[in-house]
């Protein structure tokens, strides 16, 4: 594997922007009005990156976590809110959890698994134990002892079984590295992968997709889901890309700022090929829907964010009628469905950065947009169920859309709402 240069990244704010050769430190996103769209060129030619076939060379660190076997789990009490509403933790909690479904496959291969309702995982952010609600009793078990502190961001393979955390940690001479620890639900040891990841994003069971910076730009890699045998999906001369990935869908942008144009490109999944689908937007950001048949993305304009979706098939762009950013988005698990957090009301300053940055937050309502339809309806005015503003983020679903789980951002607590 290819040297991986040593950076300090925010991993709470996920979002240190240096893009091209332009250096800085940029932030994401929020809404507003429609003015018209446009697109950039569709095109089979890669202008930020090549594919990759060669192997990387690459290798995982041992386990030096440590048992905990008294951890404090008070903040872990889940607490009726509302009547659909559930605190799950009012302890920060890792950004990134899922929710299964107890019909799964994923479910009933775990000895943890409930008969019935939705179990949605979650790490601890101060501990790194992994725990499991349960919607049925209204409980929180922890299902591991490994204490792995400061837990920032979260990624999961799809069936729950091992987590993917990432932490600052500092290594001789006082320089700090960012580590991704692969903690299995079962309660076993687990393993580092390479240092300095910019992105961990399982695709299957098996595999996961991660980005790396080097001296030109950045590369992404496919390799084992225990962090063997890496191999070169793409290599970009940008050091400053961020990619979200579905089965049917990858897709690489430019991290978002007010101050810059953004650029977003399908990523082939089998050759690392890169097309160009958006740009040039200020502040944005993208989602690709799980058949990858559409991109939903949003930007900023006048100040304002603005919501659309991209049409993969048609290339064509439409706007949608709810003003807010594909961050605060989960498609649902057959696309055609997608629910958003969107604030009551945008305070002023330079938007998607000063949100990013942690200088300005939101208080949200929970919306569902309809594709078919192209309507969105609210689902729950959050504002008037809890005293405390909700600032949602990393919105994640179960199969059967039965509860929708995030985080609040202004605390970093862990919500459920029944749909």
């Amino acid at each position: 594997m290819q040297s991986r240069t040593t950076k300090i990244i925010s991993i709470a704010a996920a979002t240190v922007v240096v893009l091209g050769l332009v250096a800085g430190a940029y932030f994401f996103f929020f809404y507003g009005k429609s003015p018209t769209l446009t697109t950039g060129t569709v095109s089979s030619g890669n202008p930020f990156g090549s594919g990759g076939s060669q192997a990387g060379t690459g290798s995982t660190g041992t386990d030096t976590g440590t048992s905990d076997t008294g951890a404090n789990d008070s903040g872990n009490i889940p607490a009726q809110v509302a009547p659909k509403l559930v605190e799950i933790s009012s302890a920060p909690v890792g950004k990134g959890f899922i929710a299964l479904d107890a019909t799964t496959t994923a479910q009933s291969a775990s000895s943890s698994a409930p008969t019935s309702g939705v179990a949605v995982r979650y790490i601890d952010r101060e501990s790194g134990n992994m725990y499991q609600y349960a919607t049925v009793s209204n409980s929180s078990t922890r299902l591991t002892n490994h204490t792995v502190p400061g837990v920032q961001e979260v990624s999961w393979l799809p069936d729950g079984s091992t987590a993917y955390l990432r932490f600052l940690s500092t290594g001789t001479g006082a320089d700090e590295h960012i580590d991704t620890y692969r903690l299995p639900a079962d309660g076993s040891d687990g393993s580092f992968l390479a240092e300095d990841l910019a992105e961990v994003i399982p695709e299957s069971t098996t595999h996961v997709f991660t980005l790396a910076p080097n001296s030109s730009g950045s590369v992404g890699y496919l390799e084992a889901a225990d962090g063997t045998s890496p191999a070169v999906l793409f290599s970009s001369f940008l050091s400053s890309l961020s990619v979200r990935s579905s089965a049917g869908a990858m897709v690489a942008f430019t991290k978002p700022s007010a101050n810059l144009d953004g650029y977003a490109f399908l990523v082939s999944q089998k050759t690392g090929a890169f097309t160009s689908i958006l740009g040039p937007y200020r502040g944005l950001s993208a989602l690709p829907s799980p058949s990858g048949t559409r991109v939903l993305f949003s930007y900023t304009d006048g100040g304002n964010p603005h919501l659309a979706f991209y049409d993969t098939t048609t290339h064509a762009t439409t706007p949608l009628p709810l003003l807010t950013l594909a961050d605060k988005c989960v498609w649902s698990a057959d696309g055609a469905d997608a629910y958003c957090a969107s604030p009551v009301s945008v305070p002023s300053g330079t938007l998607p950065d000063d949100w990013y940055q942690g200088t300005t937050s939101f208080t949200d309502r929970l919306w569902k947009i309809d594709f078919t339809a192209r309507a969105a309806t609210q689902v729950a005015d959050l504002p008037t169920l809890v005293s405390t503003p909700v600032d949602a983020v990393s919105l994640t679903i179960d199969q059967d859309e039965s509860e929708l789980v995030f985080m609040n951002k202004s605390d970093d607590s862990l919500w459920a709402y029944s749909l």
